[in-house]
């Protein structure tokens, strides 16, 4: 995924911050099994859970269950801005034909030395099953557009102690969850003459978490 990371920060004139990935999440003097938490992001998918119900395991994981992960409003001002963002990008950016792959990357970005969560959108001619390691290493479809989540520099801002795997859990569990219950809703700017495209989701410096494949019929 390094290639992609490069490409992308030339293209947004940012710098990233690479995340290396270990086996244990540490919060609040707790370590957590990076297994638990891979498992659960990919159970998630594999049971389309809707966004609250993933976001209540999500807490259970991180044993938040007298926290607040995140607020109603904030949530749903989440959704809106993810929403108006990616057909905002589709509307002005034409998705080729021959594309089999639509990645939403995670990276974070450096402005100004403060480092913010960021997200894009790309598309590739190799879907994950030709290539399931590279499909979205070298895409075609690269609209210089990103977005800076507001809730996610909430959560940033709010826990100076967040790290890499965290980071998967809180913003890769998130926003898959927020992709699984919306990507219908841009249906028609994303398969045209073909007949499906995969979604994938995941930070640049990680594993990509394909959402399904998206045909006339839906997210299968």
């Amino acid at each position: 995924m390094k290639k992609i990371l490069i490409l992308i920060c030339s293209l947004f004139g940012l710098i990233s911050n690479s995340q290396n990935q270990t086996r244990k999440i540490l919060i609040e003097n707790r370590e957590i099994e990076w297994e638990l938490v891979d498992s659960l992001l990919k159970k998630q998918i594999k049971n389309k859970v809707s966004i609250q119900n993933g976001i209540n395991e999500i807490k259970k994981l991180l044993n938040f269950d007298n926290k607040n992960l995140i607020t109603e409003s904030e949530l749903e001002k989440l959704i809106n801005e993810f929403n108006s963002f990616t057909k905002k990008v589709l509307k002005e950016n034409y998705l080729p034909n021959d594309i089999k792959g639509l990645y939403f990357g995670i990276f974070t970005s450096i402005d100004n030395n403060k480092e913010y969560i960021t997200i894009y959108l790309s598309g590739s001619i190799i879907s994950p099953m030709e290539d399931s390691e590279d499909w979205n290493v070298e895409p075609i479809y690269l609209p210089k557009m990103y977005m800076i989540p507001s809730y996610f520099e909430i959560i940033k801002s709010s826990n100076v102690e967040l790290n890499g795997e965290l980071e998967v859990l809180i913003y890769n569990g998130i926003l898959n969850l927020i992709i699984l219950e919306n990507i219908e809703t841009y249906k028609e700017n994303i398969i045209k003459s073909s007949n499906e495209i995969y979604i994938g989701c995941g930070f640049d410096s990680g594993e990509t978490y394909i959402l399904g494949k998206l045909t006339q019929q839906g997210l299968k």
